[in-house]
């Protein structure tokens, strides 16, 4: 067995030697033109792209299930791996390393005890161009309410049962969102900024629900622009996305 996977390690392209001082990995010589190779110019490798990166194209991706729902805090099949593309979250946590957070619409945030966060809203965080009667403005705190008022008394939303069991009170003042919890939940902020938390702007929240089967409106870095459930569904960039990437000409 172990010979099987010297053989296999080989072929992959580094052997590992592991002993009792340790382990090292020794990579096998390349030949001119190899993949990796300084002198192989001539084609991309992960390690040594083709050129600088540019804006445009297009990204095909195949899916073997259905996209559900577009609704952020209901869907749970395909459609949910495309929510932090369609609207964002406050902030989010990295689960391992927890000082990292990714902060999105929360500018900052502040936990003045050990119940209560509050959360100051980025300005400039636009709601796309769509086909639902969505105003185009800037997301506030009001939306951030509105949402989590959602989770707390919607029993059909995926984060109701942490909503309701921690969130005890939600208050949006001016460019600030003052949240109460039941008491100290150490991983709040990593729950708050799961992806089936996202912020949808309020209107999208009133009405028919069921129109989000297949649109959707949201501040992220793309819009949905055409669903076919079973076949397929195209995404365009938000034009009025408020991230910019000076290095790649935005």
């Amino acid at each position: 067995m172990l010979q099987s996977a010297a053989a296999v390690a080989a072929g992959a392209g580094a052997i590992a030697i592991v002993g009792c001082g340790g382990s090292k990995v020794v990579d096998p010589p390349r030949t001119p033109g190899d993949a990796g190779d300084p002198r192989a110019t001539d084609r991309p490798d992960i390690l040594n792209p083709a050129g600088p990166a540019r804006r445009g194209g297009t990204l095909t991706t195949a899916n073997s299930a259905d996209f559900g729902t577009f609704d952020p805090h209901t869907g749970v099949a395909v459609a949910s791996a495309y929510f932090p593309r369609i609207y964002n979250a406050l902030l989010n946590q990295c689960p391992t390393k927890p000082e990292f957070m990714y902060m999105d619409l929360a500018q900052s945030f502040e936990i003045p005890d050990d119940t209560t966060y509050v959360f100051k809203i980025r300005p400039g965080v636009r709601i796309a161009p769509n086909d639902l009667g969505v105003p185009e403005r800037d997301l506030d705190a009001e939306d951030v309410r509105v949402n989590l008022e959602r989770l707390r008394t919607d029993a059909a939303t995926n984060q109701h049962a942490f909503a309701k069991q921690y969130i005890a009170s939600v208050e949006a003042t001016g460019d600030t969102v003052t949240v109460k919890t039941q008491g100290p939940y150490a991983w709040f902020l990593n729950r708050i900024g799961l992806y089936f938390n996202c912020i949808a702007p309020r209107e999208l929240l009133t009405g028919d629900l069921a129109r989000l089967g297949a649109h959707a409106a949201g501040a992220g870095p793309y819009r949905l622009i055409k669903v076919t459930e079973g076949e397929s569904a195209r995404f365009e960039r938000n034009p009025s996305y408020y991230r910019r990437d000076p290095d790649n000409g935005d």
